[in-house]
């Protein structure tokens, strides 16, 4: 369940399977061409992730969790803190709290805009990080006050009402715990489940709040719902599930039915603007910013197209294949920096790159900064805990009489 390549298999594979429930009347067919690049990629994933299960190169040393045992936590009570006063400072600089704003009727969208730019994304992506980093703390310690230290980084994201930021610490939560255990048995597996349906139905209920005022039916009237869901005993609510889990592939396919791919130089350029850097670049600077073919969606209120949907567009199927092999070869780097890095970030860095992997199936979260900005601070607390260190060794260094430095 940790492996980064059988996981990309078991994603798609339950979106392809919720696609054919065939729950919206708008969705086309899954033609052979997605049919072969599926079953190619799957295939290529097996190979990988065997070698990744093998390989000795990639996978952590055995004492990592050691390093988590704490006697006390003031640091992490110092960063937390911190956290919750900086976002505090961005409350004001709003001008209010987005989840009471809205609660109020006052205003449907005060979550749009929040924060200070660059400084929000920073701190976004920072306690995104350490939520999961305080939960692994948590379930190595078995300690209440780190699981209240663990709500107390979600709950600015609950204030803000973003369920975007929720969902990434919930994913990646889940691969904590499931790191975190040796064994996973039946009672944890439901009750996983039944967490899982309670997430979902908030989902739901919290999109049908902010953007329909609580009407659960407008969002089957936008994604032309058939008469076998409406008829159903699931609640409304699901539907965003559906929403968000099958109708980015079927906009996918939309696109491929309907989009000429734009090929040659100028759809390789559009293809590195909109599949390869970082939104925080191509948001200032892009190498084709004059290219007028992009994807269409399949429903006017619905912006999400899946990984694949932008790499089709600029270079066909050749782009969608390119994507692949990139985003499996960036995989391999991290995990092979990862495992360079402090063993108490293992876990924490594998399992927000496990939840990049998933959250793909909306929208290419490679180039999100808001998520893939998450894995540099494994990488950057290994650095700075490395140079501690290695100061604090200087430090105990002492010279004898006879001139030798002892320890």
């Amino acid at each position: 369940m940790t492996n980064p390549f059988l996981v990309y298999i078991l994603v798609w594979s339950a979106v392809i399977l919720l696609y054919s429930l065939g729950w919206s009347a708008s969705t086309p067919g899954i033609m052979t061409a997605a049919v072969l690049f599926f079953t190619f990629s799957f295939g290529l994933s097996i190979v990988f992730g065997f070698l990744y299960a093998k390989s000795k190169l990639l996978m952590p040393r055995p004492t990592y969790s050691n390093l988590l045992y704490v006697k006390k936590n003031n640091n992490i009570f110092r960063v937390v803190l911190l956290v919750n006063l900086l976002f505090g400072v961005q409350f004001l600089h709003h001008g209010g709290v987005p989840l009471l704003q809205i609660l109020s009727g006052s205003d449907g969208d005060a979550y749009v805009g929040f924060g200070i730019p660059i400084f929000h994304v920073l701190l976004h992506t920072f306690s995104c990080f350490y939520a999961v980093y305080v939960l692994h703390h948590a379930l190595i310690n078995k300690k209440i006050r780190l699981y209240i230290y663990y709500f107390l980084l979600l709950l600015p994201h609950i204030l803000i009402f973003t369920r975007g930021g929720l969902m990434m610490v919930a994913v990646a939560s889940v691969f904590c715990y499931i790191h975190t255990k040796k064994r996973i048995n039946i009672k944890a597996i439901l009750g996983l489940s039944v967490l899982a349906l309670i997430a979902l139905f908030f989902f739901g209920f919290t999109g049908n709040l902010r953007t329909f005022g609580g009407d659960s039916y407008y969002i089957l009237s936008l994604s032309d719902a058939t008469e076998r869901f409406r008829d159903s005993i699931i609640p409304n609510e699901f539907f965003w599930t559906y929403s968000y889990g099958a109708l980015p592939f079927g906009s996918f396919l939309y696109n491929v039915n309907n989009i000429t791919p734009i090929g040659g130089m100028e759809g390789f350029f559009r293809f590195i603007d909109t599949c390869i850097l970082p939104d925080f670049v191509t948001n200032r600077f892009m190498l084709a910013p004059d290219v007028t073919t992009h994807p269409v969606r399949l429903f006017e209120y619905f912006n999400v197209f899946s990984v694949f949907t932008d790499a089709y567009v600029s270079l066909g199927w050749f782009g969608v294949f390119l994507l692949f092999s990139y985003h499996t070869t960036i995989t391999f780097i991290f995990l092979l920096l990862l495992k360079k890095c402090n063993p108490k970030y293992y876990v924490t860095g594998k399992s927000i790159l496990l939840t990049i992997i998933v959250l793909n199936l909306f929208v290419n979260m490679w180039i999100f900064s808001g998520l893939a900005f998450q894995l540099i601070y494994p990488i950057a607390g290994s650095i700075i805990f490395r140079k501690r260190k290695k100061s604090k060794n200087v430090a105990r260094t002492v010279v004898n009489r006879k001139g030798i430095r002892v320890r």
